[in-house]
């Protein structure tokens, strides 16, 4: 989404910038370059790298936060960022890494009031802008078992645990607009290379048993496929404590 974002719009981008808040430090600009290069090849010739390539990295501003009050200050400052730099695109990566690294205390309640400031800050950005915002998760486990069972003893395999998105209910009804489709539910072949994610072969779709447990498992099998990487530096790449831009 960062490198269509970037993409000048004859090419079928958006020909604007990228916001970055990386709470995980797991951003690579080698991955970024990679998919680009690969995916639009003569962004790589030798004659482009400093008329295309370098020009292309620097719409992409990455921001490093380490905590939920860094995450909350520099969500109220982008207003003028987005107007400055004619932002496209706004990803936080990810919105639960801090909230649950700074209240895994049990601090239920100031953590739920921390992420329904930030969800509202996030969805005034983007209607006052017309910019799409995109917020990952984490993935967490939980038990379908009653709580008063929890002490009891349990030997082998506890088959009522499942995995589930993390940040609870308040998170989960942040959202105002939900499209659900009416639609059997299918399966499409893909593979993550270098290019990004690609589908397999003509990408015929296999009708599924629309059933509550293949709809969980496909949805499942999607989402916990993340891929995440080393920080790299790559060429003429500047960081600093908070803030860093590709090829500043």
């Amino acid at each position: 989404m960062a490198v269509q974002a970037c993409l000048p719009v004859e090419e079928g981008g958006l020909g604007g910038c990228v916001v970055y808040i990386d709470t995980e430090a797991a951003f690579s600009p080698k991955r970024l370059v990679e998919i680009l290069t690969k995916r639009y090849p003569r962004y790589a010739e030798a004659g482009n790298v400093h008329s295309l390539l370098q020009p292309f990295t620097q719409r992409v501003t990455v921001y490093r936060v380490d905590s939920t009050t860094d995450l909350m200050s520099r969500l109220d400052s982008l207003e003028e960022t987005i107007i400055e730099n004619n932002v496209k695109l706004i990803v936080v990566d990810s919105i639960a890494s801090v909230a649950r690294k700074d209240f895994d205390d049990g601090g239920v309640m100031r953590r739920q009031a921390q992420l329904a400031a930030q969800a509202s800050t996030l969805k005034r950005l983007a209607e006052n802008f017309n910019i799409p915002v995109l917020v990952s998760n984490q993935v967490t486990t939980t038990s379908q078992r009653p709580y008063y069972e929890f002490d009891r003893p349990h030997f082998g395999a506890d088959k009522s645990l499942y995995v589930t998105a993390a940040l609870g209910y308040v998170w989960a009804h942040a959202v105002n607009t939900r499209i659900s489709p009416l639609a059997p539910v299918r399966s499409y072949p893909y593979a993550i290379d270098a290019s990004g994610i690609n589908l397999l072969g003509d990408a015929e779709e296999a009708d599924l048993t629309a059933s509550q447990e293949n709809a969980t498992a496909l949805i499942g099998n999607f989402w916990e496929r993340k891929i995440t990487g080393r920080q790299h530096t790559a060429p003429g790449f500047r960081m600093d404590a908070q803030h860093h831009n590709l090829f500043g």
